[in-house]
């Protein structure tokens, strides 16, 4: 019988698929706190001890070293073991190991017989219980602990972003959406996109979130209004939720690749697994902290992602469930709960219709199902196919219950993706070229170049989260425009590093290879829909769509952490590493989300990130300009111009703010410059019309606001101003009609109403101009400058009275308005009370000593009655 000799060293070797008969002669080890055999740490190369348990497992063993220890047989197949594979005996306890360490020069061997295959081990009584963070220096908590922990961090690391205000994308997709408000139907949040267009407008985002929508306005509904701080917590509490989701599902992760049946805590044999802990809880924390999520978070925007997020999970945990059946021999699952697989396509669905990144789980869980349950490797498919081949009718039912999965799966996306692409009717959105300026290259070397060193700054955002910035299109990320830039090494660097992890760990079968292959597979699955791959996004780089892909860079980081800490002597240095990373990351996580408070602090954060970003100084320009700096905002608005010459949002706003400074003639050429770059530039249209009406251009400012209409039907404030310059060009029947046209789009367009009875007064229609003026204080609660008109009409009717009673009305909102204490006086002047009359004339210029009409009333007073005063 021939005797075969095997060395255990670190680089390990695979066992040919044959019964062995391994004798252990001597060996020398270290042990873990728990007891857990490891690797050997005494010498530089890294030694491996293995040790198989009988069938017997009451057979004791003498604890000392120099002895004869009896043979035991087992079978090994080579697809599922590795010398490297770390296996313990449970009958040896603490002492025996302690015992058979004295000896620790000799160089740990085996010696094998070949047997006959008729009296095997059951594999399924061997167990690895090395569970990768058994080193970790980190404590071990209970389940709930670790949740609560957990959830608890992730309140105090976001709870300073609730005084947050609206801000960025905030402002149009919650405050400036129609959707959200209280008389709109729920039926209109599945018509239009997540903005509140339309979603078969052309003018459409077309991100459709009919879900995440629902919630804003049940957020509204719940609170009676629009509460900032309210809409913060749900955001906070969303996420303390998907962080308790991720530690479960990390821990699935990590029990699942290092025990051979991954199908929940207990084997196809009843045998229970041991779970690792220090590592799930580890990868959680730091998901809890990373940096790259404050977008998610402290923007309440970002709660697309985490309601897609918390879907996401819920249905990896339903497709994992469907599988715990009936298993083969080796742990392969045979059959399928068919129930669990429909609700994980319901859960997908939802995920996607909240967010689209959502229904990358399907292809996520295909990929599990593939790695972790099947252990389905093509590598070593290619190098044993005969093993393959071979099959009999019993190992093929994991292989057919394997292609129903997966056909079900690949049906129940494809179906739901032609449902999302149906919903768009009109057709993928339209993006300009500042929005995503690589996929207008027409090289597509060029473009494929410049997708690739955006993924690999998407990359370093995970690892490095220091540039944090709320917008990266434009000038952000100058092109690359020749294979010359040294910016071409960080993308070849960064896949030649990519390939060699998935080709050595794609070879390979061992623990750790199927926790970094579906580690990656968490990465990178959930990020291909933002990669310009299967279309064309609007945007260079966003912070919120790393939320997912972060799910498996903090599972290799943490493995990172558990190899490191496997070492000799290292483990207070991995300690303080670990510390040094959670408290960094939690401490930018803080400052980050004050940068989120308010719109000026996360604008002006973006110039030490994007100095080149037009859009950066353009929404700087805009906050300014909000406030009433002008200067500051013009100066602004003149660098992003500089910067994007063809911005013409930025042209349309510098040539609003010099309308407003009356520099006519320079506002005029800023705008027209905008229309020329963008036909159907509503607001421009109307602003060029504005400018053109006060240089006298009547005729141009008319075919202006005509245009600002037809790009833009519903356009009450264009109709205002059209109004307006029918007023200026006396064509007062065509005024009253443009007026009439702005109010019966919103009810609420108080300068329509108000230059509509104005027009009305002036021109003497009395009687209508107190019927719209009673119309617009009916529709318009607390309309004191209507209460004020229709106190005007009133009165020139002769209705003392009443006109009395508008103005006491108006004067509540606007007591210190001189107007209306002389207008006041004017009723009770004509109502022959001069008492009261002198009193409000005098009221008026104790406000404005200056008001002519006031002083040329009251001398006119004192002429008709010489004894008052």
């Amino acid at each position: 019988m021939q005797v075969m000799e095997h060395v255990l060293s670190g680089a390990g070797g695979d066992v040919k698929s044959e019964t062995v008969v391994l004798t252990y002669f001597c060996c020398h080890m270290n042990v873990e706190d728990n007891g857990m055999l490891c690797q050997d740490r005494s010498r530089r190369e890294s030694h491996v001890v293995i040790i198989w348990r009988t069938a017997d497992v009451g057979q004791q063993w003498p604890p000392h070293a120099n002895l004869n220890w009896p043979s035991l047989t087992l079978s090994i197949d080579q697809s599922d073991s590795n010398l490297n594979d770390i296996v313990s005996l449970p009958s040896v306890n603490e002492e025996e190991i302690n015992a058979m360490s004295n000896n620790r020069k000799k160089k740990p061997f085996i010696m094998g017989k070949k047997v006959k295959n008729d009296h095997q081990q059951d594999p399924s009584k061997l167990q690895v219980v090395d569970p990768f963070d058994s080193s970790l220096p980190l404590p071990s908590f209970n389940t709930f602990y670790a949740c609560c922990l957990i959830a608890c961090l992730a309140i105090a690391c976001y709870i300073n972003s609730l005084p947050g205000e609206f801000v960025f994308d905030d402002v149009e997709a919650i405050t400036g959406n129609q959707d959200l408000l209280p008389n709109t139907s729920f039926s209109a949040l599945f018509q239009h996109d997540f903005w509140g267009t339309p979603i078969d407008s052309i003018h459409s985002h077309k991100s459709y979130r009919p879900l995440t929508v629902l919630s804003f306005k049940l957020n509204s509904m719940m609170m009676g209004k629009l509460n900032a701080q309210a809409f913060h917590w749900v955001n906070i509490i969303l996420h303390a939720i998907i962080c308790i989701q991720y530690y479960f599902f990390a821990r699935t992760l990590f029990t699942a690749c290092i025990h051979p049946f991954p199908h929940g805590q207990q084997s196809h044999d009843g045998q229970t697994i041991s779970t690792p802990l220090r590592a799930p809880f580890l990868a959680a924390l730091i998901f809890t902290i990373h940096p790259i999520h404050t977008e998610c978070v402290a923007s309440i925007v970002g709660r697309a992602e985490l309601l897609a997020a918390i879907f996401y999970f819920l249905a990896f945990s339903s497709y994992q469930r469907s599988l715990q059946t009936e298993f083969d021999e080796d742990g392969r699952p045979q059959r399928v709960q068919w129930s669990y697989q429909i609700l994980t396509l319901i859960f997908a669905a939802i995920a996607m219709l909240c967010k689209e990144q959502g229904i990358t789980i399907m292809g996520f869980c295909l990929v599990y199902d593939l790695l972790i349950n099947c252990r389905f490797h093509p590598f070593l498919i290619f190098r044993s196919s005969s093993s393959y081949s071979s099959m009999n009718e019993k190992q093929n039912s994991w292989v057919r219950s394997l292609l129903y999965r997966a056909l079900f799966v690949l049906l129940g996306t494809s179906s739901a993706i032609y449902f999302r692409y149906l919903i768009m009717k009109s057709g993928p959105p339209q993006f300009r070229p500042s929005d995503n300026p690589a996929s207008f290259e027409e090289s597509r070397f060029i473009r494929m170049l410049n997708y690739n060193y955006i993924y690999t700054i998407h990359a370093w955002l995970l690892i490095s989260p220091n540039w944090l910035c709320f917008d990266w299109s434009m000038g952000c990320i100058p092109l690359i425009k020749t294979v010359f830039d040294y910016r071409c090494l960080f993308p070849v660097l960064f896949w030649i590093i990519v390939a060699i992890v998935i080709c050595s760990n794609c070879s390979s079968n061992k623990p750790s290879s199927r926790l970094i292959n579906i580690s990656l597979a968490c990465a990178i699955i959930p990020f291909i829909p933002a990669s310009n791959i299967l279309f064309r996004v609007g945007f260079v780089i966003a912070e919120r769509v790393l939320y997912l892909p972060s799910v498996g860079y903090c599972i290799l980081l943490t493995y990172s952490f558990c190899v490191l800490s496997r070492r000799e002597g290292l483990n207070k240095a991995i300690l303080a590493g670990i510390v040094v990373l959670l408290i960094g990351y939690t401490c930018k996580t803080v400052k980050r989300n004050t940068q989120w408070l308010n719109s000026e602090a996360l604008f002006v954060s973006a110039l030490d990130i994007c100095p080149l970003n037009a859009k950066v100084h353009y929404n700087i320009g805009k906050v300014y300009s909000d406030s009433g700096k002008e200067l500051l905002a013009e100066e602004y608005y003149r660098k992003a111009i500089s910067l994007e010459p063809n911005y013409e949002q930025a042209l349309n706003n510098l040539g609003n703010l010099l309308k407003d400074r009356k520099a006519f003639d320079e506002a005029e050429q800023y705008l027209k410059r905008a229309v020329q770059l963008r036909k159907d530039f509503a607001a421009a249209w109307m602003n060029l019309g504005i400018v053109q009406s006060d240089l006298g251009k009547f005729k141009e400012a008319e075919n202006s606001l005509r245009t600002a209409t037809v790009h833009r039907s519903y356009y009450p404030d264009a109709y205002y101003n059209l109004g307006n310059l029918y007023i200026a060009t006396n064509e007062l029947s065509k005024s009253e009609a443009a007026f009439i046209k702005a109010i019966s789009q919103t009810e609420h367009h108080k300068l329509a109403w108000n230059n509509l009875v104005l027009m009305l007064f002036n021109t003497g229609n009395l009687e209508r101009a107190e019927r719209y003026a009673r119309r617009g204080i009916q529709e318009n609660a607390n309309f004191s400058e209507m209460h004020h008109l229709l106190g005007n009409v009133l009165g020139k009717q002769k209705k003392y009275k009443e006109a009395i009673h508008h103005f006491e009305l108006a004067m509540l909102s606007h007591p210190d308005d001189p107007a209306l204490y002389a207008n006041l006086g004017v009723v009770y002047h004509l109502n022959q009370n001069p008492t009261q009359a002198e009193f409000y004339y005098k009221k008026a210029l104790s406000i404005d000593p200056n008001f002519k009409t006031a002083r040329d009333n009251i001398s006119k007073l004192k002429r008709e009655k010489p004894n008052v005063g």
